[in-house]
């Protein structure tokens, strides 16, 4: 089964010059994946490692890996603005869309309100990639929070963990694996001793 937003092993169905499709199913039918970002020397009929996107053009892939995939946390920069939202560079072409609704900064501001509390052209702002409710994609949101638990699932003491800290809205610190887990610096270093 296909996960949008996620890496999935796909076979390559059709490679003809610039032209590649991968195996969809029956729900999404031949994806398509520009040749070039295949590796080198791969042949139709091979089974490929693809990230699976939706665009204005359907479901796409890239063979390029994404800096978090749906469900994980990352550290994005924002490289457009719009009165919808803002754009986020995420490691492949097409950018990441962080919807207005889902975007909230410091001081609460609304993305209409007077300009120094929107995101701009630079700024990182801390993300997690989410399910858009309203189509097959997926997008952005800066409201973590809800996100972050107070446990460890599948780590024990002195286990190696991928980990961004932050600055939360409360002024508290919070920390976050790639999928999330605690709430405070004091709990990662309980968790780290």
């Amino acid at each position: 089964m296909i996960t949008i937003g996620k890496i999935n092993k796909l076979k390559i169905t059709r490679l003809k010059g610039k032209k590649c499709f991968l195996d969809g199913g029956e729900k999404y039918g031949e994806i398509f994946i520009r040749a070039r970002d295949l590796p080198k020397g791969t042949l139709s009929g091979s089974t490929i490692e693809a990230f699976i996107y939706s665009s204005n053009d359907g479901i796409c892939a890239t063979a390029k890996k994404p800096y978090a995939q749906l469900g994980e946390f990352a550290h994005l920069e924002v490289v457009s603005v719009s009165e919808f939202g803002a754009f986020l560079d995420w490691g492949i072409d097409k950018d990441l869309f962080l919807p207005s609704r889902y975007y909230q900064s410091k001081n609460s501001a609304t993305w209409k309100g007077r300009g120094k509390n929107l995101p701009q052209v630079g700024d990182k702002l801390v993300i997690r990639v989410i399910k858009d409710p309203s189509s097959d994609g997926v997008i952005a949101t800066t409201d973590i929070s809800k996100y972050i638990e107070n446990k460890a699932e599948g780590l024990e003491q002195n286990d190696e963990a991928d980990m961004l800290v932050y600055q939360g809205r409360w002024k508290n610190r919070c920390c976050a694996g790639k999928t999330g887990f605690c709430r405070s610096q004091r709990n990662c270093r309980k968790k780290n001793n």
